[in-house]
């Protein structure tokens, strides 16, 4: 994808801080956009039978269940927990980034992560 990582660390915010959408909410639709975006992208392999059915159907199998647990875990717990779990994981991200850059400008390849 253009993100790299899914891209769901930059919609979240930009529902949420920018749109001012629920955080939970944001979550979700975050989601569904990225699943959107997902369908679009796969469709070129579809075509050209490049899809294997081997790799696909654990996938959306991973993809329907985790969905199930996350929204049911989503309803139980609170906003603020939520918000704290979702600025770890932009922390985390952002050095990964910032880590393939400077491996990137430097030609280095640095052993974290």
């Amino acid at each position: 994808g253009f993100f790299g990582l899914g891209g769901g660390w930059a919609v979240v915010p930009v529902l949420n801080f920018v749109m001012a959408v629920p955080l939970k909410v944001s979550a979700a639709c975050s989601g569904v956009l990225l699943a959107i975006g997902n369908a679009a992208a796969i469709w070129p392999y579809i075509i050209y039978g490049a899809l294997l059915p081997l790799f696909a159907a654990p996938w959306m199998l991973g993809q329907v269940v985790g969905g199930i647990i996350g929204a049911t875990i989503l309803v139980k717990v609170k906003a603020s927990f939520v918000r704290y779990i979702l600025i770890g994981i932009l922390f985390l991200t952002s050095i990964k980034l910032i880590i393939r850059g400077i491996e990137g400008i430097f030609g280095i390849d640095l052993p974290i992560f």
